[in-house]
């Protein structure tokens, strides 16, 4: 009986994933995520309809999966999308933010509740200065801190302390507003030409239809504010 040789079977090299393959994925009825063979962690995930998004899939130190995106494949190139991928493995395995947050404006939400807390808030020894700073840090900067302080309408407040009443309760949006024209009153005595977009007496009231308005209470007193002061 012959001896029969060994037959050496080679291992199919894994296409490496280009711009052109980015174009080609095939689309799916659901939303699959197509791994990047030369960065662990980076791929596509690719929808039934649109532009596909170079994602990152990496775990903080918490050990908790992130789902991060990166750019959109209509708008970069695979070699761009894989350099800022590593950036963002390297930020969320450390803990960090997947993105480093932009400079701050000097005239953003952000900046002039700074200058405020700083100059009025801690400098008159508020006892309420601690859930004042919780209020803006928690339920305000999130929402409109890069925007432009002097340039929030009527309209934008109101959205505003709407989204706060549903999430959070009237109380913590009454406390919003009470922080938010205190800070804009701060303001106006700094600049000749800034007009708040309060009127004395003005409360929060639920908007109703297409245009969002601020309701006047009869005491024209600001809501209490919770804290030590309030209780």
């Amino acid at each position: 009986m012959s001896e029969i040789a060994p037959i050496r079977q080679r291992r199919a090299r894994r296409a490496l994933l280009t711009d052109i393959g980015v174009s080609k994925l095939p689309r799916k009825p659901k939303p699959y995520f197509h791994p990047d063979p030369q960065l662990v962690g980076h791929g596509v995930r690719v929808r039934p309809s649109g532009p596909g998004a170079f994602t990152v899939i990496v775990r903080d130190p918490y050990k908790r999966q992130r789902w991060v995106k990166v750019g959109s494949t209509d708008a970069m190139k695979i070699a761009e999308a894989r350099d800022i991928a590593r950036s963002v493995i390297r930020r969320v395995e450390q803990g960090l933010a997947p993105f480093e947050a932009p400079p701050t404006k000097p005239d953003s939400v952000e900046a002039v509740a700074e200058a405020w807390l700083k100059r009025h808030v801690h400098k008159r020894g508020l006892r309420t200065a601690g859930e004042i700073e919780r209020v803006f840090k928690k339920y305000v900067l999130p929402h409109v801190g890069n925007r432009s302080f002097v340039e929030l309408k009527r309209r934008d407040i109101a959205e505003l302390l709407d989204h706060i009443e549903d999430r959070h309760g009237a109380h913590t949006a009454d406390a919003a507003l009470a922080h938010l024209r205190s800070m804009a009153t701060w303001v106006q005595s700094r600049d000749d030409d800034y007009v708040p977009p309060f009127t004395k007496g003005i409360r929060r009231a639920r908007s109703l239809g297409p245009s969002p308005m601020l309701s006047y209470g009869p005491s024209g007193q600001p809501p209490a504010l919770p804290g030590p002061s309030a209780r």
